[in-house]
């Protein structure tokens, strides 16, 4: 056809698998042998959320995660992002037990920017020289997000920006208060 003239084009589309899993092993000169597991169901409600679990093991870190991201919640431009996370460390100096939980809801504002806000809490309990302690951390999470480039996976021009603050609030041996503050940016 010539330019400008319009071509019939067909498509054909096959659903694929809903579920991925995967391995690995590694060694590390500082945490040992160790590897890990992964499983993922992309359809996992039947409306495309997407579920995954992960677990890690290694001589001196153990983990289990799991994770949710659930497409157009209670609106179609929102998301919402849950993460559950038990983690066991055991290095020379100490052991740590942790249990993590966070959900936040994203939203794009406008053709580049989107925001997520959202909430976590963390407990951990620490055995070391000093003895057993207990931490207990309340969080908010808030993050900014701009972005644009030409492409989403292979971007050639533009640019990324992010911005995240995450206050605490928590109780071991009197209140702790901070904030994390994290930016990234790619040109």
């Amino acid at each position: 056809p010539a330019a400008g003239d319009n071509a019939p084009v067909r498509v054909m589309v096959r659903e694929g698998p809903h579920r991925s899993y995967g391995a690995g092993a590694a060694y590390s000169t500082s945490e040992g042998f160790g590897g890990n597991v992964f499983w993922q169901h992309r359809n996992f409600f039947h409306r495309g959320e997407r579920f995954g679990v992960a677990a890690t093991a290694a001589e001196q870190e153990q983990s289990i995660a799991a994770s949710l991201d659930v497409n157009a919640f209670r609106r179609r431009d929102q998301r919402l992002l849950a993460d559950v996370k038990l983690t066991r460390e055991d290095p020379d100096a100490f052991t740590r037990y942790a249990a993590e939980a966070a959900a936040g809801i994203e939203r794009p504002l406008s053709d580049h920017w989107t925001a997520l806000v959202g909430g976590a809490v963390e407990y951990t309990n620490v055995r070391d020289a000093d003895g057993r302690r207990n931490f207990y951390l309340l969080g908010g999470r808030g993050a900014l997000r701009w972005d644009n480039t030409d492409s989403l996976l292979d971007p050639r021009r533009g640019q990324r920006l992010f911005i995240s603050a995450r206050p605490y609030v928590g109780q071991q041996s009197g209140t702790l208060q901070f904030t994390v503050l994290e930016t990234t940016a790619s040109i």
